[in-house]
């Protein structure tokens, strides 16, 4: 079993998706971090999504959060934690 992180606000494309590798069965602790790096050219977030594992990163890439849904929060750095078990 894979882990997915998938972002696609209301279903507007482009999907944004990381991908952790395999993941055997068991208890972990599963979390995404958004760093936003600037505003884009409408003024919506741009930055890096790490997905996490266990506290180490197993998927990164540039993820753009539409200006609308910006929030306060969102200008710092979030982090977002789940603890999940895998069967």
């Amino acid at each position: 079993m894979k882990l997915y992180y998938v972002y696609n606000f209301l279903g507007i494309k482009p999907e944004q998706v990381l991908v952790s590798g395999v993941l055997k069965p068991g208890k972990y602790i599963v979390g995404m971090e958004f760093i936003r790096e600037k505003a884009g050219q409408y003024k919506e977030s741009l930055g890096q999504a790490n997905l996490y594992v266990n506290e180490k990163m197993v998927a990164e890439g540039p993820i753009r959060v539409p200006r609308w849904v910006n929030l306060p929060w969102m200008v710092m750095d979030f982090v977002l934690v789940l603890i999940t078990k895998i069967r």
